[in-house]
């Protein structure tokens, strides 16, 4: 059985999942309908944007399907298609017993950890929060508890001291596209047979969430490095400020675009966690619990970022002040 005969669906929503459309569209791999989420006001000004997987399908000239859950309205559609293959990759909702059992040749997803591990919607993420030296992705068939099912294929890749979320995604699409087809072709000729998990060895990552971007000076300048390579596209990384350093004085969000974790100096010893000073060379720091953050580019919310010397000439009440 080839690929090309079955009639392929694909399930998915993000950049991720508009790159392994992609790949499958231009090695001729036909997929017969793109099911993805529904557009979603996005930014300040809350325009209305389809998901990166509708507008990569409109391009090659892709059907397309949107529901905002799979609800009885979907399934009729599922049921009346009756696809023999569902490949799924990021979609963000979870599919139904009946949906996961209806077609002939399985619904497939690729994830982007080593299953057991990192099961859950922030696979990527949560390895870098973790600080984790490896991830890779996994190929398996779907079953219905969330990233439990048999491995069909996994690759492995290093995580480099340079990785941030965007580095680190891009190497697991280029993993994914290169051991996807392969996996489903050998299944289909019956030279694969799908391996159990090890469910005693499972760990699970959560939804992301705004919030989580705030940083907490007690931790150390490691930590904080890591939630900015994980969060720095989304949610961002943030604290707050006392622009005019008075007890009673408004909070001031400050967005964190670039920064660097950094060893601990002489004169930085007696500072607060969240402390900003300039060292002896000149360089602005921050004291957090253990070592030292380099703040290279901030952000109050709606201006432009700045480079930091640049932020503390405009604002020179910075230097001194106790971050939140």
């Amino acid at each position: 059985m080839e690929l090309k005969d079955l009639k392929i669906f694909f399930m998915g929503t993000s950049y991720f999942s508009a790159k392994i459309i992609e790949n499958l569209t231009d090695k001729g791999i036909p997929i017969a309908t793109v099911i993805t989420q529904p557009d979603r006001p996005v930014g300040r000004k809350k325009e209305i944007t389809p998901p990166e997987a509708k507008k990569i399908a409109e391009k090659n000239n892709l059907p397309v399907k949107q529901f905002e859950k799979i609800n009885n309205e979907a399934m009729d559609f599922f049921r009346l298609e009756n696809p023999d293959l569902i490949i799924v990759a990021a979609y963000g909702l979870i599919l139904p017993q009946e949906l996961l059992d209806l077609p002939k040749f399985s619904c497939i997803n690729v994830h982007t950890s080593l299953l057991p591990e990192l099961r859950g919607p922030s696979p990527i993420q949560t390895a870098l929060l973790d600080g984790l030296k490896k991830t890779g992705v996994s190929i398996m068939k779907m079953d219905k508890e969330v990233d439990h099912g048999p491995v069909l294929s996994q690759k492995e890749t290093k995580i480099s001291k340079t990785d941030n979320y965007i580095s680190l995604e891009e190497k697991l699409i280029k993993i994914s596209n290169e051991i996807l087809l392969p996996a489903i072709q050998d299944l289909l000729d019956g030279k694969l047979t799908p391996q159990e998990q090890e469910h005693h060895k499972a760990t699970f990552t959560k939804i992301i969430s705004k919030e989580d971007g705030e940083i907490i000076w007690s931790n150390s300048a490691s930590q904080i490095e890591g939630l900015h390579k994980a969060f720095h596209v989304w949610p961002k990384v943030f604290c707050y400020w006392k622009k005019d350093n008075q007890p009673n004085s408004p909070l001031q969000k400050i967005i964190f675009w670039e920064l660097e974790a950094i060893e601990e100096m002489p004169d930085s010893v007696n500072k607060k966690y969240g402390e900003v000073f300039r060292s002896e060379g000149g360089r602005v720091l921050i004291k957090t619990g253990e070592g030292l953050i380099a703040p290279k580019k901030i952000q109050i919310p709606g201006k432009n970022a700045m480079e930091i010397n640049e932020f503390c000439n405009g604002q020179p009440q910075f230097i001194g002040s106790v971050l939140n």
